[in-house]
């Protein structure tokens, strides 16, 4: 070994790259020990050796001739990735070389630096099978970005967005309606796993498309690197067999209520007859029999069970619409009339409270319509605007206009505030306002009146402002019509 090859030798004993030093003769001069934990070659078998014949792969795709081979020729081309050496125990690596011919006291000689690359091998083949295992999942797979768009779509996906369609707007009818809003939720609520720190309210969003459901799931895709754009990940779960499921449940539910409520309610029929019997029957009999403190003790008896039939008749009407079961009774009859049978009662209710009852009946025609359906909106509006009033007058008023009759009812209770209004005639629900501590309701009677007006052929309107009072106005066409039942 001259003097410059042993200066090299010297030098690439504490060289903590992999570097293998081949002279102009394509000769083994030296190996740096990270070359050598690499190559596994010992100086004994290499060093001298031609470097083509020893380290490069004599097989079939990488076999070459010396005049092909790098090493005869380093100054045509600065670096190559991927080229197969042969190590000293027989196997084949795969390595990024790149050559530099020296000068100076060292011309005439070349430094071969190496990269064992076999691990990024590796990488790219587990990424080549991850995405092989993508794009072949029976699940619809989909990124977007942070504005909802969609990045990419494996072909479950793309076979689902096909066979689904699109909207005008070009958005896919597979995907939940808020998707930017998932999205922009999901990455602000991921940690840096990408997992979600807080309960977005909008996460797992279910998609009906047709007779099928499908369940969205959104997770932050969290990607490394300054230049790394954020991004979602979301997969499509089928759960129609679960949402099926849950639908059969709340029938069931809904049916056994429904069946509970008529049950119990039938029970009720007995003693609320016998109660609001007796009670009419003092009334009529005993006035003078009775002080006035008794008198109206009995009155408010016959209030009671005059409230709770109502009661008990609405409760009834709802089970039978929920069930499919309510029928119409159509004739024609004297709306003044009917509004007699019932005005005692619903004037006594007010002169416990101490308001005005007003009544205004300008001369209305005969209605033909469903009398026990026409006297349960009246009551249930009469009574729900008694109810809602602490001071102040109820007002009741009918008139023609056409073909139609006009039902209003009127108070200047505590109002409605626009934000519940909506809530009005849902089954179950209450004005939730700090005004209305105090009252208590089952929240159907609204409920009832809404369905039974629309059976009726009519509208309803409310007319309110907070802290000023409310009208309810009914409707109804002179003359059933028959043919639109």
């Amino acid at each position: 070994m001259n003097a410059a090859a042993a200066c090299l030798n010297n030098m690439l004993s504490f060289w903590p790259d992999p570097v293998v030093i081949v002279d102009q003769a394509g000769l083994l001069v030296c190996f740096s020990p990270a070359a050598h934990e690499i190559l596994t070659w010992n100086d004994k078998d290499c060093l001298g050796n031609n470097a083509h014949e020893r380290l490069c792969v004599n097989a079939r795709g990488h076999s070459h001739s010396l005049e092909h081979c790098p090493f005869n020729a380093p100054h045509k081309h600065a670096q190559w990735q991927s080229v197969f050496w042969c190590s000293g125990q027989g196997d084949y690596l795969s390595v990024d070389v790149r050559a530099t011919v020296l000068s100076g006291d060292c011309a005439g000689y070349v430094a071969w630096s190496l990269l064992d690359n076999r691990e990024r091998i590796h990488n790219h083949a587990e990424f080549e099978k991850f995405a092989q295992f993508v794009e072949l999942s029976p699940g619809p797979m989909v990124e977007f970005d942070a504005q909802g768009q969609i990045l990419f779509a494996n072909a479950a996906m793309q076979n689902l967005m096909v066979s689904v369609g699109f909207d005008g707007a070009g958005q896919s009818e597979a995907l939940p309606a808020d998707t930017e809003t998932l999205c922009g939720l999901c990455l602000a609520s991921a940690n840096s796993d990408g997992v979600p720190e807080a309960d977005t309210g909008l996460d797992s969003p279910v998609v009906a498309l047709g007779e099928r459901f499908i369940k969205w799931h959104f997770l932050a895709l969290n990607q490394s690197g300054p230049a790394a754009e954020p991004s979602v990940i979301a997969f499509a779960f089928d759960v129609t067999h679960q949402q099926r499921a849950r639908e059969e449940l709340e029938e069931a539910k809904r049916i056994a209520r429904r069946d509970f409520y008529a049950k119990m309610i039938h029970e009720l029929r007995t003693p609320l007859n016998a109660i609001m019997g007796f009670s009419d029957l003092l009334l009529a009999r005993s006035k003078a029999k009775l002080s006035d403190r008794e008198y109206k003790n009995v009155q408010a008896i016959s209030n009671a069970g005059f409230q709770l039939n109502e009661l008990v008749t609405d409760t009834l009407d709802i089970s039978k619409i929920e069930a499919g079961f309510m029928g119409l009774d159509i004739d024609e009859f004297d709306v003044g009339k009917l509004c007699q049978s019932f005005l005692p009662q619903i004037e006594s209710l007010a002169t416990v409270k101490n308001l005005t009852f007003n009544i205004d009946l300008q001369g209305v025609p005969p209605l033909r319509s469903d009398r026990q359906k026409v006297r349960q909106i009246l009551i249930n509006l009469l009574s729900n605007a008694i109810k809602y009033t602490r001071e102040g007058s109820v007002t009741l008023t009918l008139s023609a206009l056409k073909d139609v009759m006009q039902l209003s009812v009127a108070d200047t209770g505590v109002g409605i505030p626009e934000a519940q209004k909506h809530k009005l005639f849902n089954q179950y629900s209450q004005i939730d306002e700090a005004q209305n501590a105090g009252i208590t309701g089952t929240g159907l009677g609204l409920a009832l009146v809404g369905e039974l007006v629309k059976m009726l052929q009519g509208e309803i309107t409310v007319h309110s402002e907070y802290n000023s009072g409310s009208e309810f106005v009914v409707i109804l066409p002179l003359q059933y019509r028959e043919s639109s039942a």
